[in-house]
């Protein structure tokens, strides 16, 4: 019994050991699979080469304790016991090697996993690296080509300002010093345009057109006489024109439109008493006393109903809505002959005139003085002329505007004509 408590003892011992060597196995091979997925493939067969020799050398270990431990325990008792001790020999192998087959099928296991995960690192890792790569080579060639879009740029501006210094340079160097002058006279010229066009001030245009003469006379040079004679044909074109009189015809006209509500309408004429003998009379002859009875009973019943005829037809009286509307409709008309004053339109003009006119004659006395005198006035200003032909440009402009091209005058050698 002593002999079998001892190789029980010995027997748990080989087991602790066992299980301790397989911890301490098991606790240094981890390491090694942790660093494996730190490595490369190469490195990966060469661990589990390595797992595999350690896993059978621990296999082997144990194998050989177990036989020494079999070895002690076996003594010279009995049968019996030693058919015991077999049997239990061959338990402790069994179950030996079934604990050193699910390390090593766990340990295989672990270190397949792991170089699983080592290899999906690895492709992930290569994914990772070739997207970087793209996202790189774009990024490079976007800054690249904005760097060389900015340096073309740059480029361009600059031969752009060496091209306008050397046009600076040209037009310094061929004006002269009296070309200032011409220049001035190219603008009294253009505002004498705007003057004549926009505003119909035919005086002002003529002055400014004068001074522009006078400008290019200070010049004093004889290439620039057949400008001189245009602006003199422009100003004698001038001079030519009618003055402009609307002025005045617009305060004629509206005075005439305060004299309207003056106007007396035609009232109505009743047609003279017919004249014939007085049915009324007596006669001196006696036998005629039955007639003269009569006649004093037609007398006296003429007192309370007087019948009279007359001949001719009579108009009959305005309202004096009517009138008023009249009134309104004559200002109206007269304040448009004004409005084609203003805006030089000789039709519109003359047709306003003679409708007001037409009115005048029909609905109001012709005898009365305000009336004759509006007819007076309106058959006056329907001979003024309102409408001006203006020259649709000066012959001077476009001459003094070659005169400074070939003088290089002006921003980028270009004049607006």
């Amino acid at each position: 019994m002593k002999n079998k408590n001892d190789a029980k003892q010995h027997d748990d011992k080989g087991t602790v050991s066992k299980k301790i060597v397989d911890s301490q196995e098991t606790s240094a091979i981890k390491p090694e699979a942790s660093a494996v997925v730190e490595r490369n493939d190469n490195v990966s067969d060469a661990i589990e080469a390595d797992a595999q020799q350690k896993m059978s050398s621990v296999v082997s270990q144990s194998d050989s304790k177990v036989s020494e431990q079999a070895k002690s325990t076996v003594t010279p008792s009995t049968s019996t016991k030693i058919s015991k001790l077999a049997v239990l020999c061959l338990l402790l192998i069994v179950v030996i090697a079934g604990i050193g087959g699910w390390g090593f099928y766990s340990l295989s296991n672990a270190v397949n996993n792991e170089q699983q995960r080592f290899t999906e690192l690895t492709a992930n890792n290569n994914r990772d690296i070739e997207a970087a790569k793209v996202e790189l080579q774009q990024k490079f060639s976007q800054q690249t080509n904005q760097f060389t879009a900015q340096v073309e740029t740059t480029v361009q501006q600059q031969q752009q300002t060496i091209e306008m210094l050397k046009e600076k340079v040209t037009e310094l160097a061929g004006r002269r010093p009296n070309d200032w002058l011409l220049a001035e006279a190219n603008y009294l010229v253009k505002l004498a345009g705007r003057k004549l066009w926009q505003e119909k001030d035919i005086d002002t245009a003529r002055s400014l057109l004068t001074t522009a003469d006078m400008r290019i006379n200070e010049m004093n040079e004889p290439s620039l006489v057949g400008i001189r004679q245009a602006l003199a044909s422009d100003i004698a074109s001038l001079q030519a024109l009618p003055r402009d009189n609307s002025e005045t015809l617009a305060l004629k006209l509206d005075g005439l439109i305060s004299q309207v509500d003056n106007l007396k309408l035609n009232m109505i004429k009743l047609p003279e008493i017919t004249e014939g003998q007085d049915p009324q009379q007596l006669s001196e002859s006696a036998e005629d006393w039955q007639d003269n009875l009569k006649r004093m009973w037609d007398s006296f019943s003429d007192g309370f109903i007087t019948v009279r005829r007359r001949n001719g037809s009579v108009e009959p009286l305005m309202s004096p809505k009517q009138q008023w509307y009249l009134e309104e409709n004559l200002k109206r008309k007269l304040m448009q002959t004004q409005l084609a004053v203003y805006r030089q339109q000789q039709t519109a003009y003359v047709h306003a005139i003679e409708l007001s006119t037409r009115w005048i004659l029909q609905f109001y006395d012709r005898q009365d003085s305000t009336t004759e005198f509006m007819l007076n006035e309106l058959a006056n200003l329907k001979k003024e002329q309102v409408s001006v032909n203006y020259p649709q440009n000066f012959n001077s402009s476009n001459l003094i505007i070659d005169a400074l091209l070939q003088r290089n005058v002006g921003y980028n050698n270009t004049v607006d004509r």
